[in-house]
Parts: structure tokens; C-alpha cells; sequence
């Protein structure tokens, strides 16, 4: 059976300075994320963290202790939406994980 996984866009709230932030991934190439650039302070760092957390996540382990003050401090929750591309066989699905 052939799958593939592909990461569309995530979407960013109350995370650090982060109030609300979105990104959307290419979908029509091929490849890898060359960079993520911006000014000081726009968030570039939350997107990595952000796709440190999915690893976790994903990989069933534990979430470190110290994410949680990756929360805004000015916001009692924080929420991060991964949206997906599940090809399966012929079929594609579009999956959400928040």
C-alpha cells in the first residue's frame, strides 16, 4: 500500500508572541522548506517550536514540562492546528490535528 503525508499549513495561536499567525505550504512542489526568514521577533522561532511539538506529538513521547510556558502570558490557552495531506493509494484525505 502507498501513503503519503504532507504538511499543508499550520495555524498559531497564543503561542509565546505569537497572538495569531498562519503559514501555508507550497502544494504545488516538490521538496524541502529552504527557510523560514522575517523580522525580529515575527515568530520564526514559534514555528520551530511548533514543529518540534508535532515531532512529539507524533512520535508518542512525552511533551516536555517546558512547553508549557510557551503560552502566551496574557492567555489562559494556546492551540496550534497541523493541517495534512493523506494520499492513500488513489484516495486523499485532508486530516486536521489541534
Amino acid at each position: 500500500m502507498k501513503y503519503v503525508v504532507r504538511l499543508l499549513g499550520i495555524e498559531i495561536n497564543n503561542i509565546k508572541n505569537v497572538i495569531h499567525g498562519e503559514i501555508e505550504m507550497p502544494q504545488n512542489k516538490k521538496g524541502s522548506i529552504l527557510g523560514i526568514y522575517g523580522a525580529n521577533g515575527s515568530g520564526k522561532t514559534v514555528v520551530v517550536d511548533c514543529m518540534v511539538l508535532l515531532k512529539y506529538l507524533l512520535s508518542g513521547r512525552q511533551i516536555p514540562s517546558n512547553f508549557y510556558y510557551y503560552i502566551n502570558e496574557a492567555s489562559d490557552t494556546s492551540t496550534v492546528k497541523y493541517r495534512f495531506e493523506l494520499k492513500i493509494e488513489e484516495k486523499c484525505y485532508l486530516v486536521e490535528y489541534v
